[in-house]
């Protein structure tokens, strides 16, 4: 049993980020053939199911979590790299603190 694939890149504005159609085949010992086609969708992230851990340092009793909102230049301007404005930047899904 043998599969080839052939490998479609996604972005945010299609909503996957890769589309993977596999195409297997099976040969028996008597040389007779069999195919079937697989696709696979694989999906873009929700930043909503990243949870942040309780203790990001390795420091014991520091329940702090990383506090990244000093790190944002606001002003920076990222519009050319908007693939939809607010969502997305260079194939990189946006979350609300952005």
């Amino acid at each position: 049993m043998t599969y080839r694939d052939n490998v479609t890149q996604g972005s945010c504005a299609l909503g996957y980020d890769k589309r993977i159609v596999r195409t297997w085949t099976a040969i028996d010992g008597s040389g007779n053939k069999g195919s079937c086609v697989q696709t696979i969708t694989v999906s873009i992230g929700d930043l909503n199911d990243v949870l942040a851990p309780s203790n990001y340092d390795g420091v014991p009793g520091n329940k702090a979590m990383l506090a990244c909102d000093a790190k944002i230049d606001r002003n920076k301007d990222v519009t050319p790299h908007e693939v939809a404005p607010d969502t997305c930047i260079d194939g990189y899904l946006l979350d609300s603190v952005y």
